[in-house]
């Protein structure tokens, strides 16, 4: 489906962003040199279509404590990840289209407090080109793979996402009176977790109306629209959405038509025993280990056999550094190498590899980047 439908279901349903790291990613990403600029273009594409997507929390306990709670009243405790180690989300989203088309989409997120980490592994159309994709977060470092590549690359502080930042379906994400008037359904387990069980139909209509979608126009007539949402209702856990279920028949989106949409997520594993690692295919920084890693680099991006960074040292000493260390690695400097003043392009070998070092400093700022291509087997 179009990134329309995706924008608007984000907003009317509450997925909310991982996307500033993505975003992130991306920008590191383009600093590698145009042999990179096509998968770049991708991971932009990607971060279009990724944005907007989620945490939340969940999972199983047994023998927990009864909670007092007014049956009808929907009370989302806005701090409700701030007590909790761990958990594991899993979004379905599912469009149909009026010839009998499905294309669905299926995304698992798991989150550590510590180590800080997430882990998102997502397939299906709304995915890169409908394969899977998987983004690995761990403190600082992030690993994106996508089409089979590993991309790898550091972001700031800023960018690192926080445990306890979202939820599925927060209060200042709707309409209060929405939630006023949801219709209560009962009490249901699920996903082993004591919860309340609401439906809003009504109210999601309203609210779609309302926000009118993406732009002006862009939502037209719907036939029917309902959400359903389990409210965690133990008092040993924090009151947020365990379930989340979401239909919508007959939504137009300008000249095009979705006979019905469907999405479901569910919060599992709360405080589980879950271990989030680098991919097995990512090496110790990025390099190889006898290409020499420069220390204390930064904005670090390693993708496709290419790797590039920053440096905090002068232009000279970094190029006096590989020149040194290369050779101790067993590299031998090739012919067809080219210096000049504040840029060092060099080919070296070893065996049946060749590296490619460019070493360049910004006339205006005096930044030392470094970019380091290989090709062939070790």
């Amino acid at each position: 489906m179009k990134k329309q439908y995706l924008g608007w279901l984000l907003t009317v349903l509450v997925v909310l962003s991982l996307g500033c790291s993505l975003g992130s990613l991306t920008e590191k990403a383009q600093e590698v040199g145009e042999q990179a600029e096509e998968l770049v273009e991708q991971a932009e594409d990607l971060a279009e279509n990724a944005e907007k997507l989620t945490e939340g929390a969940g999972g199983e306990e047994e023998d927990a404590p009864e909670a007092e709670s007014d049956e009808g009243e929907i009370e989302l405790d806005p701090a409700a990840l701030e007590g909790l180690d761990s958990y594991r989300t899993i979004m379905i989203m599912r469009f149909e289209a009026e010839d009998g088309t499905i294309e669905e989409t299926r995304m698992e997120m798991s989150a550590t407090r510590e180590p800080a980490a997430h882990r998102i592994v997502m397939a299906g159309g709304l995915s890169a080109d409908g394969d899977s994709m998987e983004i690995i977060q761990i403190g600082n470092q992030q690993w994106m793979q996508m089409g089979g590549e590993w991309m790898q690359t550091q972001i700031s502080d800023e960018d690192v996402s926080s445990f306890e930042e979202n939820l599925p379906f927060s209060p200042d994400d709707v309409q209060a009176d929405m939630l006023e008037e949801a219709e209560y359904l009962g009490k249901e387990t699920i996903n082993g977790i004591r919860t309340r069980h609401y439906l809003l139909d009504k109210q999601l209509l309203e609210m779609m109306e309302a926000t009118g979608g993406m732009a002006p126009g862009e939502v037209g007539e719907v036939e029917s629209a309902k959400m359903e949402l389990w409210i965690a209702d133990q008092g040993d856990l924090p009151a947020f959405a365990v379930r989340m279920e979401s239909e919508v028949e007959g939504l137009e989106m300008g000249d095009e038509k979705v006979a019905k949409y469907f999405m479901s997520w569910d919060v599992t594993d709360i405080n589980a025993d879950i271990t989030i690692e680098p991919p097995a295919e990512a090496t110790s920084g990025g390099l190889p280990e006898d290409i020499p890693a420069y220390p204390n680099a930064t904005n670090q991006t390693t993708m496709m056999g290419m790797t590039s960074f920053e440096v905090g040292d002068d232009f000279e000493t970094v190029v006096d550094f590989y020149a040194a260390e290369l050779v101790s690695a067993g590299w031998s400097k090739a012919e067809g190498g080219m210096s000049m003043e504040g840029l060092v392009m060099d080919p070296w070998t070893k065996d049946e590899r060749t590296l490619q070092l460019t070493i360049s400093s910004d006339d205006d700022t005096g930044e030392v980047s470094v970019l380091i291509m290989i090709e062939g087997e070790e």
